[in-house]
């Protein structure tokens, strides 16, 4: 299920523990039309909008309205780096860890699911 810009935008909020009002004047609007936007009942009606709730929580647009759940490209390409001057079998190990890790996950979810 993908997140919607609503949740996205309410969790990020809460993190950063700041509250609509302040996004409001953040944005120029109502703390009441941040409520809207956290329940997907309106959206940001411009590009500059959207660009500064991006800038403000550090995350891509792409992150924000929950196409992607990568939060910091930046980081994925320093980590990319890395990854890249690792030797063939150091990557191999790093793949291998990442599996086993999303497979642990995967067990962990399904465990919650049958709850």
């Amino acid at each position: 299920m993908r997140v919607t810009f609503g949740q996205r935008l309410k969790r990020l909020r809460e993190e950063k523990e700041v509250s609509q009002k302040e996004i409001g004047q953040l944005l120029n609007v109502t703390a009441r039309m941040v409520s809207f936007y956290e329940h997907d009942m309106s959206y940001p009606n411009d590009a500059e909008a959207i660009i500064l709730l991006a800038q403000y929580f550090d995350v891509s647009i792409d992150y924000l309205f929950g196409i992607s759940n990568i939060e910091n490209y930046q980081k994925l390409s320093e980590i990319n780096k890395e990854y890249s001057q690792l030797s063939k079998k150091n990557q191999e190990q790093v793949t291998e860890y990442i599996e086993l890790l999303l497979e642990k996950q995967r067990k962990e979810q399904n465990k919650q699911a049958r709850k």
